[in-house]
């Protein structure tokens, strides 16, 4: 067990396998952020259809209570999907320290040439990149995926709300 453990220590890792490690880790939480944007705009097509469907009914006066709930639970689920599309800014800032990779701090550079070296100061130094991968890696997932992930259960949970509400108001007058 010693010797095993003395052999792992020993293992020198090569920068552009670490670099590659690091590029997987926050392509994978981008692809799941695409993926939750990929859900959301499927909710809010639904929901929006839904609404659609439940305000041409309004105007033939010939809606009933169960459609009147799907129509406000339907339209409340699109409101929230838009806002799981891009949170507010109060639950994506909080003052989060950005990495290099970061748009907006990329345009904080006051030139193309001073980001270049900012970059290959990173790039030449293992532990600036492990920490600036790690910076942004954290915020994805921090502050962008989480907030998202929160708005869009609720939206989901909401329709679902809505839909259990108008099929037990559809229900009710076939068991009275």
């Amino acid at each position: 067990m010693r010797k095993e453990k003395q052999n792992l220590e020993e293992v020198v890792i090569d920068p552009g396998t670490r670099a590659k490690f690091l590029a997987g880790i926050l392509d994978k939480q981008t692809k799941l952020l695409q993926h939750l944007d990929s859900q959301t705009n499927i909710l809010i097509g639904i929901s929006s259809a839904m609404f659609a469907f439940m305000t041409a009914g309004f105007r033939l006066n010939n809606l009933s209570w169960p459609q009147i709930i799907l129509g406000f639970f339907s339209a409340l689920t699109a409101l929230l999907g838009l806002y799981a599309i891009h949170p507010p800014r109060f639950m994506r800032k909080k003052g989060q320290k950005e990495s290099v990779m970061y748009s907006g701090k990329i345009s904080d550079f006051s030139s193309p040439s001073i980001y270049k070296k900012e970059l290959g100061n990173i790039v030449s130094d293992q532990n600036k990149m492990l920490e600036q991968y790690s910076i942004e890696i954290y915020n994805v997932a921090k502050y962008y995926y989480d907030p998202k992930r929160k708005i869009f259960k609720i939206a989901r949970n909401i329709l679902l709300i809505g839909f259990f509400i108008s099929i037990i108001l559809f229900l009710a007058p076939l068991f009275s």
